[in-house]
C-alpha cells in the first residue's frame, strides 16, 4: 500500500501501528521531501529503509519505475504536473504490470527513454488527451 505521511521528524504511532499490521519488513520512501530523521526513526522502530529518490519528481518516479521493474513489455506515461490521469491510470498500470511514468506534457523525460529501452517495452500506453500530454510525447519527443 501507499501511506502518504506528514511532515514531521517522528513517525506517528498510529503509522507504525499500521505498518505492523501489514506485516511490513522494508518501507521505501519516495521523494526528497521525507526527512533523514524521518528515515532513521523508522529504522529504529525496527524497518528496512529505502529511499527512492532523484533530483526532480521525474527522476524520482523512474527511481521507483526502476526498483520496481527490470523489465516489462509495456509502460503507461502520464503528465507529472497534474496527477488526475496518473492517479486514474494506476489500477491499469497494476492490472498489466507494468510501470507508470510522469513526464512534462510538452515532451517525454530523457531518463524515460532510457528506461523504456532497459526494460525492453514495446508498447506505450498514453494516459490523457492532447491536453495532457502533447502529440510530441505521442511521438516520444526527448525534452531538450
Amino acid at each position: 500500500p501507499l501511506l502518504l505521511v506528514p511532515a514531521g521528524d517522528v513517525p506517528s504511532a498510529a503509522l507504525l501501528t499500521a505498518l505492523r499490521s501489514l506485516g511490513t519488513t522494508t518501507v521505501k520512501i519516495v521523494g526528497g521531501s521525507v526527512s533523514s530523521a524521518f528515515e532513521q526513526a523508522m529504522g529504529r522502530a525496527g524497518f528496512g529503509t529505502v529511499r527512492l529518490a532523484g533530483g526532480d519528481r521525474y527522476a524520482a518516479n523512474q527511481a521507483v519505475a526502476a526498483n520496481s521493474f527490470a523489465s516489462s513489455s509495456t509502460a503507461l506515461i502520464a503528465t507529472g504536473t497534474d496527477y488526475a490521469d496518473a492517479i486514474a491510470g494506476s489500477p491499469l498500470a497494476a492490472m498489466v504490470k507494468a510501470p507508470l511514468f510522469t513526464t512534462p506534457g510538452s515532451c517525454v523525460h530523457p531518463g524515460i527513454v532510457a528506461q523504456l529501452q532497459k526494460m525492453k517495452v514495446q508498447r506505450v500506453i498514453l494516459l490523457g488527451g492532447t491536453t495532457s500530454l502533447s502529440t510530441s510525447v505521442a511521438k516520444m519527443k526527448v525534452c531538450r
